[in-house]
Protein backbone atom coordinates (compact mmCIF):
# COMPACT_ATOMS: atom_id res chain seq x y z
CA UNK A 1 0.00 0.00 0.00
CA UNK A 2 1.12 3.37 -0.72
CA UNK A 3 2.53 6.02 2.06
CA UNK A 4 -0.04 8.47 0.54
CA UNK A 5 -3.57 8.53 0.39
CA UNK A 6 -4.38 9.13 -3.58
CA UNK A 7 -8.31 9.90 -4.41
CA UNK A 8 -10.21 7.23 -6.24
CA UNK A 9 -8.89 7.12 -9.93
CA UNK A 10 -11.00 9.79 -12.04
CA UNK A 11 -10.99 7.35 -15.14
CA UNK A 12 -11.29 3.64 -15.67
CA UNK A 13 -8.16 2.96 -16.94
CA UNK A 14 -4.45 4.81 -16.34
CA UNK A 15 -3.71 7.00 -19.27
CA UNK A 16 0.15 5.62 -18.62
CA UNK A 17 -0.59 2.29 -18.34
CA UNK A 18 -2.17 2.81 -21.89
CA UNK A 19 0.56 4.59 -23.02
CA UNK A 20 2.92 1.44 -22.18
CA UNK A 21 0.36 -1.20 -23.43
CA UNK A 22 0.49 1.03 -26.92
CA UNK A 23 -3.25 1.69 -26.53
CA UNK A 24 -4.73 5.22 -26.94
CA UNK A 25 -5.75 7.12 -23.55
CA UNK A 26 -9.30 7.77 -22.57
CA UNK A 27 -7.99 11.40 -22.85
CA UNK A 28 -7.94 10.30 -26.58
CA UNK A 29 -4.10 11.00 -26.78
CA UNK A 30 -1.48 8.95 -28.24
CA UNK A 31 2.11 8.68 -27.04
CA UNK A 32 4.65 9.88 -29.10
CA UNK A 33 7.58 7.39 -27.54
CA UNK A 34 11.19 8.88 -27.42
CA UNK A 35 12.74 5.93 -25.60
CA UNK A 36 11.87 2.56 -24.06
CA UNK A 37 13.76 0.56 -21.76
CA UNK A 38 12.64 -2.92 -19.47
CA UNK A 39 11.28 -0.76 -16.82
CA UNK A 40 10.67 3.21 -18.22
CA UNK A 41 8.86 4.77 -21.05
CA UNK A 42 9.87 8.38 -22.01
CA UNK A 43 7.46 10.25 -24.57
CA UNK A 44 6.47 14.14 -25.23
CA UNK A 45 4.10 15.72 -22.69
CA UNK A 46 0.55 15.58 -24.50
CA UNK A 47 -0.23 18.75 -22.85
CA UNK A 48 0.97 22.54 -24.13
CA UNK A 49 2.38 23.88 -20.79
CA UNK A 50 6.42 23.66 -22.19
CA UNK A 51 7.30 22.95 -25.65
CA UNK A 52 9.73 20.10 -25.10
CA UNK A 53 8.42 18.80 -21.85
CA UNK A 54 8.89 14.78 -21.15
CA UNK A 55 7.71 12.69 -18.98
CA UNK A 56 9.81 9.67 -17.90
CA UNK A 57 7.51 6.78 -16.45
CA UNK A 58 7.27 3.44 -15.24
CA UNK A 59 6.44 0.34 -17.28
CA UNK A 60 4.79 -0.88 -13.87
CA UNK A 61 2.39 0.46 -12.75
CA UNK A 62 3.23 2.46 -8.77
CA UNK A 63 1.51 4.61 -7.38
CA UNK A 64 4.39 6.99 -5.84
CA UNK A 65 8.44 7.07 -5.72
CA UNK A 66 8.06 5.40 -2.27
CA UNK A 67 6.55 2.71 -4.01
CA UNK A 68 9.02 1.80 -6.60
CA UNK A 69 11.55 -0.86 -5.82
CA UNK A 70 15.26 -0.08 -6.19
CA UNK A 71 15.78 -1.54 -9.81
CA UNK A 72 13.25 0.51 -10.68
CA UNK A 73 14.07 4.11 -9.06
CA UNK A 74 17.59 3.50 -10.26
CA UNK A 75 16.31 3.26 -13.90
CA UNK A 76 13.91 5.80 -13.85
CA UNK A 77 16.54 8.50 -12.52
CA UNK A 78 18.78 7.43 -14.84
CA UNK A 79 16.32 7.70 -17.66
CA UNK A 80 15.49 10.89 -16.47
CA UNK A 81 18.82 12.31 -16.73
CA UNK A 82 19.38 10.73 -20.08
CA UNK A 83 15.99 12.66 -20.98
CA UNK A 84 17.30 15.37 -19.80
CA UNK A 85 20.68 15.54 -22.33
CA UNK A 86 18.66 14.60 -25.06
CA UNK A 87 15.91 17.82 -25.08
CA UNK A 88 18.87 19.77 -23.54
CA UNK A 89 21.01 19.27 -27.16
CA UNK A 90 17.72 19.14 -29.22
CA UNK A 91 16.17 22.48 -27.90
CA UNK A 92 19.19 24.50 -26.71
CA UNK A 93 17.15 25.58 -23.39
CA UNK A 94 18.48 28.04 -20.59
CA UNK A 95 17.97 25.87 -18.30
CA UNK A 96 15.85 22.78 -17.00
CA UNK A 97 12.92 21.91 -14.61
CA UNK A 98 13.29 17.96 -13.21
CA UNK A 99 10.21 17.05 -11.15
CA UNK A 100 8.48 14.40 -9.21
CA UNK A 101 4.99 14.75 -7.66
CA UNK A 102 3.91 12.27 -4.59
CA UNK A 103 0.46 12.62 -3.16
CA UNK A 104 -2.51 14.60 -4.03
CA UNK A 105 -1.23 17.38 -1.62
CA UNK A 106 1.94 17.92 -4.10
CA UNK A 107 -0.30 18.13 -6.76
CA UNK A 108 0.22 14.19 -8.06
CA UNK A 109 -3.10 14.09 -10.49
CA UNK A 110 -2.03 10.52 -11.98
CA UNK A 111 -1.59 7.98 -9.37
CA UNK A 112 1.24 6.53 -11.50
CA UNK A 113 5.50 7.90 -10.90
CA UNK A 114 6.51 10.19 -13.56
CA UNK A 115 9.23 12.45 -13.76
CA UNK A 116 8.81 15.57 -15.43
CA UNK A 117 11.74 16.96 -17.39
CA UNK A 118 10.98 20.84 -18.89
CA UNK A 119 13.04 22.75 -20.93
CA UNK A 120 13.17 26.27 -19.83
CA UNK A 121 13.67 29.63 -20.87
CA UNK A 122 14.78 33.14 -19.53
CA UNK A 123 11.61 34.91 -20.75
CA UNK A 124 9.37 32.02 -19.08
CA UNK A 125 9.86 33.40 -15.83
CA UNK A 126 10.14 30.32 -14.11
CA UNK A 127 6.22 29.42 -14.19
CA UNK A 128 4.71 26.64 -14.27
CA UNK A 129 1.86 27.39 -16.80
CA UNK A 130 -1.84 25.81 -16.29
CA UNK A 131 -2.99 22.45 -18.39
CA UNK A 132 -2.95 23.83 -22.28
CA UNK A 133 -4.48 21.74 -25.04
CA UNK A 134 -3.31 18.95 -26.20
CA UNK A 135 -0.40 19.89 -28.88
CA UNK A 136 -1.70 17.15 -31.74
CA UNK A 137 -0.05 13.39 -32.02
CA UNK A 138 1.62 14.17 -35.49
CA UNK A 139 3.63 17.74 -33.82
CA UNK A 140 4.53 15.62 -30.55
CA UNK A 141 5.95 12.31 -32.69
CA UNK A 142 8.37 14.94 -35.09
CA UNK A 143 9.75 16.03 -31.36
CA UNK A 144 9.91 13.08 -30.08
CA UNK A 145 12.20 12.08 -32.97
CA UNK A 146 14.21 14.58 -33.00
CA UNK A 147 14.88 14.27 -29.37
CA UNK A 148 15.32 10.53 -29.92
CA UNK A 149 18.04 11.14 -32.37
CA UNK A 150 19.79 12.56 -29.45
CA UNK A 151 18.87 10.29 -26.74
CA UNK A 152 22.21 8.17 -25.50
Amino acid sequence: MSYFELPEPRRERCPFCDNVAGRVSERGTRCAVVSETDLTLTFVAPRRQHSGRLLVITKRHVPTLLDLTDEEAVAIMRDTRRAALAVTRALEPDGLTIYQNNGVGAGHEIPHVHMHVVPRYRDDAGAIPEKGPVIPYEERAELAERIAGLFE
